[in-house]
């Protein structure tokens, strides 16, 4: 499609400019803050620094002579025992497949005039030419060039890249060596193949060996900045192996590999069959899930929110008021019958007989021996009750489907519990758990929202991602509040009091209001968020059409309109409505891999060789590159007569594109929006402006799975 993207210029906008020149801009006016100024820039917000992968030159100059002393003990030892103790783990057997014979493919010639008359000669391998029947088939439509890409309906985290896998092929009359001295400028790590290094093979039982030495011989630890001055210093010598970064984490598992003996012993947790091997706490078990648990979509590793990012976060506590405790018995065997009283008399003397059952069955249990518990079943009641289960019955269900023997009664469990109560590990080692403070959000009071609206009269900077602060004290620059540094509003998930006076207080408006500068969310470029607006319904949803809910609620709840890609009028493939969509409704999201300005720039060196980009800048600090993943709103093209917007929203304190329209758009009508191109790329990127805004009657290819809308 030709898109070269470019943000747009500061006396335009009046906004600072992030760094990258390469991705599209929206032109938001909600999203500009009049204090929109440079300000003291807060050191957690910075990148990782590129100067500590740098080689060591003494270390360098040691290389030659410690790889020839390990090449040679290597070699030798392959013409001695060959290559088995390069992989010492046990040889997987070879299994032989039988595939099915290849299927005959028949042409279904029942709808068509086909004149069998034609014959067509062909030359096999052999050279000796064999006559056939043929037919020509009638003229089908051809495909605009698209390049591939995975769907996905969410942004989730992309990689950077400091070295380059390859050179891209930019055609016979483009010169590798041009291409190849831009590159290289980007490039921290270079393009690989591009440096031999030293010649020498490099394997990975020799990298352990050579390090090893080398920390040795230099008297360094094997981990932090002394395994990173090693291994800079290796992939200085050997720069094909694998990258600086790499390099650093595989040091680890060859030391497993090649070094057992003097690994860090790991405690197995688990058999083959998924069972604790011995009795662990609570804390054994859960530590890295304290860790590596992303408060803000409560999932473990997640991959929709850098680390960087939410490194600070902090839990918060919910109601749980739907899953609390209960009072009636779950089963015939609960611990409620067991601490039931004798049934009161109702009317006339009579007793109630719907507990004779249950109580026969509780004396039964009572008079059989106390049950044995298996280190499994233990390690999970100390889990679950670290986890805050308050429910016994709910705790005995969810054992029950974690065991393999005969599950444990809530009877059994209940008296396990009472007689173990002490010994349960409760306190989980978490950073960002607090401790005598209450989590539980509560909505908003009076001085919240005045003091709201006196920070530049409801208008926030969105132009950087929010990290969470968490600090003593209450959130001032003096105090060191990452938030007040960076002119941000605080947010749910901030380390400060819940009553904190910058944070981020939400909206108060009637339900169906939330749709203009009214709205403080709106107004401010947030979605309206369940945890703070308590009276616009925005933690309802109802498709009958009577309950008023809340309309700034799109991007959280995945509501996009019915779209289909097609040939496009302008330009390769676009995006075309396939329902009538109102001025002002939400049509979809851009999405795609989160990058940071600096991966945007490498990448949008490459992307401008091709003259296609899907960059488009999501804050001062974060791009989306929908080039690889992506949705359908990715083939949006540019037209300076858009009929849709792009804005920059905030939902649940993470940046997203929303696409909205301008004017109303009929079924079958292309989607455009401006890219704020300058003249000199709109001659270069652009091919075409759209030829009649209104005019979609003209017939088109469809490309997607669907049911194509016919056509006007």
């Amino acid at each position: 499609m030709g898109r070269q993207l470019k943000e747009q210029r500061s006396k335009q906008t009046g906004r600072v400019q992030p760094k990258s020149k390469r991705a599209r801009q929206v032109d938001d006016e909600a999203t500009t803050s009049a204090a929109d100024e440079p300000s003291e820039f807060d050191s957690s917000y910075a990148h990782e620094s590129e100067s500590i992968y740098i080689p060591d030159e003494a270390i360098v100059a040691q290389i030659p002579e410690v790889y020839a002393e390990v090449s040679a003990e290597y070699w030798h030892r392959v013409d001695s025992v060959g290559y088995k103790f390069i992989k010492p783990e046990e040889t997987l057997p070879l299994h032989t497949y039988e595939f099915p014979p290849e299927l005959e493919l028949i042409a279904d010639t029942e709808d068509m005039e086909v004149d069998m008359s034609i014959v067509g000669e062909y030359e096999d391998a052999k050279d000796e030419v064999h006559k056939v029947k043929a037919f020509y088939l009638g003229e089908v439509p051809t495909f605009p060039t698209m390049r591939y890409w995975t769907h996905t309906n969410v942004n989730i985290v992309g990689q950077s890249e400091y070295a380059l896998s390859h050179l891209p092929y930019l055609g016979d009359e483009v010169s590798d060596k041009d291409v190849l001295e831009d590159l290289l400028e980007t490039y921290d790590e270079g393009i690989h193949g591009q440096s031999e290094g030293c010649g020498d093979i490099m394997n990975d039982y020799l990298l352990f060996k050579l390090v090893e030495q080398l920390l040795k011989k230099n008297n360094l630890e094997d981990h932090g900045n002394d395994l990173i001055k090693v291994m800079s210093s290796v992939y200085h010598e050997f720069p094909n192996k694998a990258s600086a970064r790499d390099l650093v984490s595989m040091y680890p598992d060859l030391v497993v590999r090649f070094d057992p003996d003097n690994a860090v012993k790991r405690t197995t947790l688990y058999n083959e069959f998924g069972e604790f091997t011995q009795v662990f706490p609570a804390s054994a078990v859960l530590s890295s899930t304290a860790h590596l648990m992303c408060k803000r979509c409560a999932t473990i590793d997640c991959i929709f929110h850098s680390a960087s990012v939410t490194m600070n976060d902090v839990h918060i506590e919910r109601d749980n008021d739907i899953i609390g405790p209960g009072t009636k018995p779950c089963s015939e065997f609960c611990y409620r019958h067991f601490e039931a009283k004798s049934p009161k008399k109702v009317g006339g003397g009579k007793r109630r007989n719907s507990a004779a059952s249950p109580h026969k069955s509780a004396k039964n249990e009572a008079n059989q021996p106390e049950p044995e518990w298996t280190a499994h079943e233990k390690t999970v009641v100390n889990t679950l009750m670290a986890a805050k289960l308050s429910s016994n019955c709910r705790l005995q269900q969810i054992m029950s489907t974690l065991v393999r023997t005969p599950p444990k009664t809530c009877k059994q469990v209940y008296d396990y519990i009472k007689a173990n109560e002490a010994s349960f590990d409760n306190d989980i080692s978490d950073p960002t758990q607090l401790y005598k403070n209450k989590r539980k959000i509560e909505p908003a009071t009076n001085s919240h929202h005045r003091m709201f609206r006196s920070i530049n009269g409801g208008r926030l900077n969105n132009n950087k991602p929010y990290r969470s602060c968490n600090h003593l004290g209450e959130c001032s620059r003096k105090n060191g509040c990452s938030c007040r540094l960076n002119d941000l509003m605080c947010t749910k998930y901030c380390g400060c009091p819940v009553d904190c006076q910058v944070r981020f207080p939400g909206c108060r408006c009637r339900p169906g209001n939330c749709r203009s500068k009214m709205c403080q969310c709106f107004y401010a470029g947030w979605e309206c968020d369940p945890d703070l607006c308590v009276e616009c319904n925005c933690q309802i949803t109802d498709d009958s059409g009577e309950v008023l809910v809340c309309r700034n609620v799109n991007i959280q709840r995945s509501y996009q309109r019915k779209l289909y890609i097609a040939a496009s009028e302008v330009s390769g493939v676009g995006c075309f409505a396939a329902e009538h969509i109102p001025k002002g409704e939400f049509i979809g999201e851009y999405v795609g891999e989160i990058i940071t300005q600096d991966e945007a720039e490498r990448r949008g060196k490459v992307y401008d060789k091709f003259k296609c980009s899907y960059l488009f800048s999501l804050n001062h600090e974060q791009a989306v590159d929908a080039t690889r993943v992506g949705n359908v709103v990715r083939f949006v093209n540019h037209s300076k007569h858009p009929n849709c917007r792009a804005r920059v929203m905030v939902v649940s304190g993470d940046h997203h594109i929303g696409l909205f329209a301008l004017h109303d758009i009929d079924p079958n009508e292309e989607l455009f929006f401006d890219y704020s191109y300058n003249k000199s790329q709109l001659s270069e990127f652009v091919y075409k402006e759209r030829k009649n805004i209104k005019d979609s009657s003209h017939e088109r290819v469809v490309f997607t799975n669907e049911p194509s809308p016919a056509s006007e």
